[in-house]
């Protein structure tokens, strides 16, 4: 990449320790919103102006933008709830906990649990795995194998199994969920999928947290109002 003062930046293919990447990507995600605040308070264009309802901003991610989705959390009350698919959660989320309630969704026997960060989540939360479902579940890899007419057996072999779950079933349950999901804690608006009203016999949903409930409102529930939802 070269920079407008001449400096030529060469794509480097080593990786910080993954704790810091998530750090990164969280302060990404922070710096984000405080520039889509100031588009909103005045855009020297006009078009952005007033237009973004920053009271009800969630944060969701896979993989490594789970993990940076949590640990934005921690650091930004302006984030009003979140949710991770299939991710590891490190950093200081682990300490700090979170006062936002969050939804972790899992692969089928995932290698990452809720019990990393269950014991932290102060507004509560939810756990949901789908039966079937593999890591690149979450990703449009599964619906690309698809397309591209690979046969079960090959994509089962490679390094990326997309796991054995329809892919259009499967997308049809994380959409479901993340819906209903940020419907009950950005626009106040309660969910049966998330009590007790699933439809979806592949997913497994509980709610977790130190009581093992969320509560039906809160501080951090803003009540509904006719203006658009933005969603990191």
């Amino acid at each position: 990449t070269r920079f407008p003062d001449g400096r030529v930046q060469a794509f480097a293919f080593s990786m910080p320790p993954f704790p810091e990447v998530v750090g990164i990507w969280a302060e990404d995600m922070r710096f984000v919103l405080s520039e889509m605040e100031q588009l909103n308070a005045a855009d020297p264009g006009g078009f952005f102006t007033g237009r973004f309802d920053l009271a009800r901003v969630g944060a969701a991610g896979h993989s490594t933008g789970g993990s940076a989705a949590a640990e934005a959390l921690a650091l930004d009350a302006r984030f009003i709830a979140g949710a991770s698919l299939d991710a590891p959660q490190v950093g200081q989320v682990l300490t700090l906990g979170l006062d936002q309630p969050f939804l972790l969704f899992f692969e089928d026997d995932s290698n990452f649990f809720a019990t990393q960060i269950q014991s932290g989540l102060r507004a509560g939360g939810f756990e949901v795995t789908v039966a079937g479902a593999s890591h690149q579940s979450f990703t449009d890899i599964p619906v690309l194998i698809e397309l591209a007419g690979v046969s079960p057996a090959r994509a089962a072999a490679s390094t990326r199994p997309p796991g054995t779950i329809d892919p259009d079933r499967n997308l049809e349950i994380i959409t479901a969920y993340l819906r209903a999901f940020f419907d009950e804690h950005l626009r106040g608006q309660p969910s049966a999928l998330l009590n007790g009203g699933s439809v979806y016999p592949e997913a497994t949903a509980s709610p977790i947290g130190p009581s093992a409930t969320l509560p039906p409102a809160g501080p951090y529930l803003v009540p509904p109002v006719p203006a658009p939802m933005f969603v990191l």
